[in-house]
């Protein structure tokens, strides 16, 4: 049996444990603090037919090439993380199409993405933005997108299977209907994350039509050929009709992204 000042030290060493625990927990929590900044260098477009992510990689790449010379930089976020400032996000407009793409950066990190998208998506409201779609691009190479029967894709053939990811609001918008109509959607067993699901999830939240569309690959690098798996997108949703998708090598932007893709792609597989 316990004696008087054991039983007080235990609850001494415990209220100290906790204290400690407690300490580490603040520590955590002021290591993880960050600040997000929105600056737009326009007023922001009033009339946004799709909002477009667009990932580093095949869809960034797509975007530069096919918009290239109408891409106007409108905007950025700015990520202030273990007093660093960062950028985590480059934010386009393109007046022609009415088209706003958003190029994540370097500098993002999975915990800012679901404050980015709140601070961005009230300020876009709060300045009168209508929004009609959101659009997200990415794309998975073959053995990584899961399958039910052989586990994963085994063979992509000559043209790359799209799979899709839609929120309910889409069932109000008739061309998003009539395009997913011919696809099949995202199996189950592959998730969304990240900035793309945080997208997805205020346009749920928020009554807004919105899609993922993945294109499945069979390179790790960017070619003519994969971008070219893009063609119905870009022709059906985003409506840009005034460029020649089967002669995107044409393109004046052609080599300079591709090499810029590319190159980092060495650095990720090397």
């Amino acid at each position: 049996m316990q004696s008087l000042d054991e039983e007080v030290n235990d609850i001494i060493n415990d209220e100290e444990l906790v204290d400690s625990e407690d300490e580490r927990e603040k520590q955590e929590e002021e290591k993880e603090k960050f600040e997000l900044s929105i600056t737009f260098s326009t007023p922001v477009p009033q009339q946004l037919k799709n909002i477009v992510l667009a990932p580093q990689g095949h869809p960034q790449a797509l975007t530069k090439i096919v918009l290239h010379g109408k891409l106007l930089e409108i905007g950025k976020v700015e990520a202030t993380y273990h007093e660093k400032k960062s950028e985590a996000l480059k934010i386009f407009y393109t007046a022609e199409h009415q088209l706003m793409v958003l190029h994540p950066q370097e500098g993002l990190k999975s915990v800012f993405v679901n404050q980015l998208v709140d601070q961005l998506f009230g300020q876009l409201s709060s300045e009168g933005a209508q929004i009609q779609r959101i659009v997200v691009l990415d794309t998975v190479y073959k053995t990584n997108y899961s399958t039910t029967d052989t586990g994963y894709m085994e063979n992509v053939g000559s043209s790359f299977p799209i799979r899709f990811y839609k929120t309910t609001h889409s069932k109000n918008d008739a061309a998003l209907n009539t395009f997913t109509q011919s696809l099949q959607p995202a199996g189950v067993l592959n998730l969304v994350g990240g900035l793309n699901a945080a997208l997805l999830i205020h346009a749920e939240l928020n009554g807004i039509s919105a899609a993922q569309f993945v294109t499945i690959i069979d390179s790790h690098y960017v070619t003519s050929e994969t971008l070219q798996g893009f063609t119905p997108i870009v022709r059906d949703i985003l409506q840009v009709n005034n460029f020649n998708m089967d002669e995107i090598h044409r393109s004046p932007a052609f080599k300079d992204v591709l090499k810029e893709a590319n190159n980092r792609n060495n650095n990720i597989y090397n």
